[in-house]
């Protein structure tokens, strides 16, 4: 993430802004929305992507290295090329996508779109392939063993809280990102733009991915290999063995739970009590139910998207639908895993995506914390 990291900032007092009830039928319909929708849409394409890319790369022929290597020393090797190419090619996206925003104000707005759509295909496909290196290369490295998961988790987990980055282990359906004008406006953990310099911003993209981000894979990769391997039914990422209902119904839990946990950090967060500890507990949850959706969706639609079908057809599909779905919705930015700073007031949930009848136009960027709060 070693990142020498800003002492945290205290949070604002709490919010006094008087909710209705509609203003909070609508945060339970977008919560709904994205659980049901935009959630599973965003794991069908990284299902399809990610096993699609592992296929090819750790299961197909290894013709181009020597006989003598062995299996384990092939898959280390082929990882390390993916993983850090794909953190390269991020990078340069992210810095190109900073040059491109500033010439596109006088362009159409179908130049626009296709330029945004653009952009956020290849960004999600090597978000995805940066994924599957990082994935193999501590399968290979630290292993599955139960005194290598532990400390993995635990570590990344500290580090991640001690820099405050640990809202980047958070997905959707917890965070939904529309596809607006931030997607051409990229954030890092230091928020450096060209107006910075492009050494600043090259610096801070590097740190984003090669410390922030790493530490969420991390992260993921040991919380999902010991659920699988200790915890609960084996759930192969890139095989068809079991239905993971008991993730799908323990994150289902987790969310509601967050519900209440927001809306009494919300309330009860303050200059003099910064709740350091109960923030930290609370982000666990969202981090746990992020996961358990994850691998849960993933194996579900091992057994029901499109079942008989060939399997490489199979994941072309995925990756097309899942996609074109996103895109259409408006949403594909989603797809993008991002690597910043946790913002000062915690965001467990962050799905706003309909703008209800009954909703204050000029409230509607409005956080769900404070919708949650009374």
């Amino acid at each position: 993430m070693p990142v020498a990291a800003s002492p945290p900032s205290s949070p604002p007092p709490p919010t006094t802004t008087s909710i209705t009830l509609k203003d909070k039928l609508s945060v339970v319909l977008d919560v709904a929305f994205s659980w049901v929708i935009t959630g599973p849409l965003v794991v069908l394409y990284w299902r399809g992507t990610f096993n699609f890319i592992s296929h090819f790369a750790f299961t197909s022929g290894t013709s181009d290295l020597p006989d003598n290597h062995d299996q384990s020393v092939k898959k280390l090797y082929r990882a390390v090329i993916l993983y850090f190419t794909s953190v390269a090619v991020k990078i340069l996206i992210d810095i190109v996508k900073h040059f491109v925003h500033s010439g596109l104000d006088d362009l159409h707005e179908f130049v626009i779109f296709v330029t945004k759509v653009s952009f956020i295909y290849w960004d999600a496909l090597f978000s995805v392939s940066m994924w599957v290196g990082g994935f193999n290369l501590l399968y290979a490295l630290p292993g599955l063993h139960l005194y290598a998961l532990l400390p993995v988790l635990v570590v990344a987990s500290l580090l991640l809280i001690y820099v405050r980055g640990f809202e980047s282990t958070f997905a959707p359906p917890l965070h939904l990102n529309l596809d607006d004008d931030t997607v051409l406006q990229p954030k890092g953990y230091f928020c450096m733009t060209l107006e910075n310099g492009l050494l600043k911003l090259l610096a801070d993209n590097v740190i984003s991915y090669m410390v922030l981000h790493f530490l969420v894979i991390c992260s993921w990769w040991s919380l999902w290999e010991l659920e699988n391997n200790f915890i609960m039914g084996k759930m192969e990422i890139i095989y068809k063995d079991v239905e993971a209902w008991d993730s799908v119904i323990l994150s289902f839990v987790l969310t509601l739970a967050l519900i209440p946990a927001q809306r009494y950090m919300s309330k009860s967060r303050s200059l003099e009590n910064p709740m350091f500890v109960e923030s930290m507990f609370v982000g666990i949850i969202g981090f746990l139910a992020s996961v358990n959706f994850w691998r849960g969706f993933w194996s579900l639609f091992d057994f029901y998207f499109l079942p008989n079908i060939d399997l490489v057809a199979n994941l072309v599909v995925s990756h097309v639908v899942g996609f074109t779905a996103l895109s259409l919705l408006r949403v594909s930015t989603s797809l993008c895993f991002s690597s910043t700073k946790d913002p000062v007031q915690p965001r467990y949930i962050s799905c706003r995506y309909w703008n209800y009848p009954w909703t204050n136009q000029a409230q509607e960027d409005r956080e769900e914390t404070s919708l949650l709060s009374n």
